[in-house]
């Protein structure tokens, strides 16, 4: 147990003194070692975008910054969009954009219950180009790699050959 008085010190800090010395030093693992995996170590975190590898290779997270509506009512939506891009990357003539899209939350939930699915739910999918396998939550799928406002088509439901 850990103790803290506010009347006379930082809560958070004294929190975090017990954690890294009493609480971690009293958890053993298997092995007789404390089980604060980083001992007293910085920890490592690794950060990967599978959309974007999954979907597009050399893909880059984009800002739009500004939307402009260049139709008029009553005529098929067209607009501009600024974007801007991250640090050290240019856009030359003959390069393209591509927008991946998000699904909005309604739908996402709609599906999950759909098909019996918890958001937290690991799907592994299939790398048929690459081989292999990629595990993503049920929740990032249907946010992200499917779309969900248009009707499946035998096109798009069609399994894809290469």
């Amino acid at each position: 147990m850990g103790k803290a008085n506010a009347a006379v010190s930082d809560m958070f800090s004294d929190i975090e003194s017990w954690e890294d010395g009493a609480l971690w030093a009293g958890q053993k693992n298997s092995n007789g070692q404390a089980a604060n995996a980083t001992n007293g170590k910085a920890k490592q975190i690794t950060i990967t975008n599978p959309r974007a590898q999954a979907l597009h290779q050399n893909a880059f997270q984009c800002v739009a910054t500004g939307v402009r509506k260049l139709t008029a009512p009553n005529v098929a939506s067209k607009f501009h969009i600024e974007v801007q891009l991250p640090a050290g990357i240019t856009y030359k003539p003959g390069d393209h954009l591509s927008v991946l899209p998000i699904n909005p939350q309604p739908n996402v939930r709609r599906a999950l219950a759909h098909f019996h699915l918890a958001r937290d739910s690991v799907l592994s999918v299939s790398k048929t180009r690459q081989g292999g396998q990629e595990h993503l939550s049920a929740f990032d799928i249907f946010s992200s790699y499917v779309e969900l406002a248009q009707p499946a088509t035998r096109r798009v439901s069609a399994p894809n050959p290469l």
